[in-house]
C-alpha cells in the first residue's frame, strides 16, 4: 500500500511541475476501489447423485433408475416438495479396457451411468438430513451444496456502491497528497465481481460413504455469503 501511495504521489507531483508539456486537462488520477458485503444464506441447493457400473448398459441404467427412485421417495418422505427435486445431469459413459488394446481398437468392459438431482431447500436445518437420507436410500455421490439468499441482488448493488465510494476516497487522498483536488469523473469501469459461500464438511463432499459412518450424521453450517465488487475510477486532478 505504501509503495502504491508513493508511486501515485510521484506521478501526481510530476504532473504538477510546470514546463513538462502536460496540459491541465491531461492531469488525471486513476485508482481502484473494492468492497465486500456479507448477507446470511436463506436457501440451499444440494446436488445428490447415483452412480452405477455394469457390463451391460441396460443393466447399469436399470440399476441406476431403481436406486434413484428410492432416493426420490426418501426425500419426499422428508417433506421435500416434488417441484424442488429436479434432474441436474444424466450421463452414460463407456468404460474402456486399455490393458487389452489392439489394432481393432480398445474394447468396452462396462458402462457407468450417473444421474444427479438438485434438491432445493428453504429450511437450512434440513441440509445435513437430506444428505444422510439420500445416502441411506442409495445415493453414492454428493456433488456439492450451493447456499443462496433472496438478498443477493441488493448485496451486489451495495458492494458496487461501496466500491465506488472507496475509489473516490482514494482519489481524494491522492489528490490531497499532491496538493490538488479531485475534479470531474473521466471514466468509471466496473471490474470483477465475486461470490463466496460455504465450505462443506469432508463427508458431505465424499463420493461414497460407508454404512458405519451414518450414525454420526452430517453437519452442514451455512457461512455468510460474501459479494465483492471492484471498480477502476479515473478523475481529473485540479
Amino acid at each position: 500500500m505504501r509503495r502504491f501511495m508513493l508511486f501515485a504521489l510521484v506521478l501526481c507531483c510530476v504532473a504538477l511541475v510546470p514546463g513538462l508539456g502536460l496540459a491541465d486537462d491531461d492531469r488525471t488520477i486513476t485508482v481502484t476501489g473494492t468492497a465486500t458485503v456479507t448477507v446470511e444464506a436463506d436457501a440451499a441447493v444440494v446436488s445428490i447423485g447415483v452412480e452405477t457400473l455394469d457390463k451391460e448398459v441396460t443393466a447399469a441404467a436399470a440399476g441406476n433408475a431403481a436406486k434413484l427412485e428410492a432416493v426420490i421417495a426418501a426425500l419426499k418422505a422428508l417433506g421435500i416438495d416434488e417441484k424442488d427435486i429436479t434432474t441436474d445431469h444424466y450421463y452414460v459413459t463407456p468404460i474402456y479396457d486399455y490393458t487389452v488394446a489392439s489394432e481393432n481398437g480398445v474394447p468396452v468392459r462396462g458402462y457407468q451411468v450417473s444421474n444427479s438431482l438438485s434438491v432445493r431447500l428453504s429450511d437450512l436445518n434440513l441440509t445435513g438430513t437430506v444428505i444422510d437420507t439420500a445416502l441411506k436410500a442409495g445415493a453414492n455421490a454428493c456433488n456439492g451444496i450451493t447456499f443462496t439468499s433472496a438478498a443477493a441482488g441488493d448485496a451486489c448493488d451495495q458492494a458496487l456502491t461501496a466500491a465506488i465510494a472507496e475509489a473516490r476516497r482514494k482519489a481524494e487522498l491522492v489528490a490531497a497528497a499532491c496538493g490538488g483536488s479531485v475534479g470531474k469523473v473521466v471514466s468509471l469501469t466496473e471490474g470483477y465481481g465475486s461470490y463466496s459461500g460455504v465450505t462443506m464438511s469432508k463427508r458431505a463432499m465424499g463420493d461414497v460413504v460407508e454404512e458405519a459412518e451414518y450414525d454420526a450424521g452430517t453437519t452442514i453450517i451455512a457461512d455468510g455469503l460474501r459479494f465483492t465488487s471492484s471498480v477502476t475510477l479515473t478523475v481529473e486532478l485540479k
